[in-house]
């Protein structure tokens, strides 16, 4: 829970920081903006995975024997 508060935080952040930095698209953009989009790409990758590995059972359990 509290991992994925904090990926959800740095995720809306990151939206927000993304918005100031791309919001013109005519703007010729520096290193440090698609480094910062990439950060973007990276955090919202990880907040997905933290999100669908929840969802998905955790397959610890033995097998039943029939």
């Amino acid at each position: 829970m509290r991992k994925g508060l904090t990926l959800g935080a740095a995720t809306l952040c990151l939206l927000v920081v993304d918005w100031f930095t791309f919001h013109d698209f005519r703007e010729p953009h520096t290193v440090r903006d698609y480094m910062t989009l990439f950060a973007s790409i990276l955090v919202f990758f990880c907040f997905g995975n933290e999100l669908i590995g929840r969802a998905e059972p955790n397959n610890t359990a033995p097998a039943a024997k029939s």
